[in-house]
């Protein structure tokens, strides 16, 4: 399995947590990764590398030019960093014989199986990838019908198809062309250019904090993700390091992080709270408690 990754410093812990996750779900699998990291110590690049070879697995990194990326704009006031758009180069980097991409976000984790998933046929598309749950339209991208926009934090890219049809080439211009339509990045520029021509996958291959149960009760997790393969906590705001985060599956990369090289870090960095913060992340947690016990939310509501 080919699958592409991109980081940069602030993600190196991420991405232990990622790749610990990828093994312990693919133990019988032949991995190779292809990750672009900018602004990595050749020191981390080369424990990450060491760390994948333990586990039988191969890494090639790629360098990308400053130059490619000046005319990109990241929106104010988002948590995103220019390392988001590097899964637009990946095509153009790998080697000729790589036919078949898996790009994943580094704020995943992988909790099945990933071999069905990469060998699904997206022809006579150029990608495959999962609806996204809460934007439904988007007419300024020229999407004004139900059931198209998709989340680009995961996709299976089919090389041969995306490069025949400048899928790269168009969405740089895209992003270039219309900056003030860009919400989400360049995954807005992807979708207003694969508009109708994407294949859909099953929606477990790509778990975001929208598509969890508001009201999902913790005896019902396990059951919950045991047909899921891979969890994505977008959101700036739920990201299983931050402390006042709502995702409910958080322990799941906590869990992961055990296991990793990075274990003896601190499960969260943003430990200064105030009172109304602190009040916020009281309510969440004694909330989700709560949902084990749907007849006191009931009592609750009425009150």
């Amino acid at each position: 399995m080919h699958i592409a990754i991109s980081f940069d410093q602030n993600f190196i812990t991420p991405t232990y947590v990622f790749l610990t996750s990828v093994f312990n779900n693919n133990q019988h699998e032949k991995i190779f990764f292809h990750a672009i990291a900018t602004g990595v110590s050749d020191k981390d690049k080369q424990d990450i590398e060491d760390y994948i070879q333990q586990h039988g697995a191969e890494i090639e990194y790629y360098n990308i030019d400053d130059k490619n990326l000046t005319n990109l704009i990241i929106p104010e006031h988002s948590y995103f960093t220019v390392a988001t758009y590097y899964r637009l180069f990946f095509p153009s980097l790998v080697p000729a014989h790589v036919e078949q991409l898996l790009y994943i976000d580094t704020d995943t984790v992988v909790v099945g199986n990933l071999k069905d998933l990469y060998l699904t046929d997206v022809r006579p598309y150029p990608a495959g990838a999962v609806l996204d749950t809460v934007v439904a339209v988007r007419p300024d991208l020229g999407i004004d019908e139900l059931g198209y926009y998709f989340n680009a934090g995961v996709l299976l890219i089919n090389i041969p198809i995306w490069k025949e049809q400048k899928i790269s080439e168009k969405s740089i211009q895209f992003l270039v062309d219309y900056p003030e339509k860009i919400k989400w990045v360049d995954q807005d520029a992807l979708n207003a250019v694969l508009y109708r021509n994407v294949y859909k996958l099953a929606g477990g291959y790509n778990v975001t904090f929208y598509d969890i149960p508001k009201d999902l009760p913790r005896k019902k997790y396990k059951e919950f993700i045991s047909d899921k393969y891979i969890i994505h906590y977008t959101t700036g705001l739920h990201k299983p390091w931050s402390i006042l985060g709502e995702n409910k599956f958080r322990y799941v990369y906590h869990d992961y992080l055990k296991k990793s090289p990075k274990s003896k870090e601190r499960k969260y960095k943003n430990y200064k709270v105030d009172i109304k913060s602190a009040s916020f992340f009281v309510k969440v947690r004694i909330l989700e408690y709560l949902y084990d016990y749907p007849m006191i939310i009931k009592l609750l509501k009425r009150r």
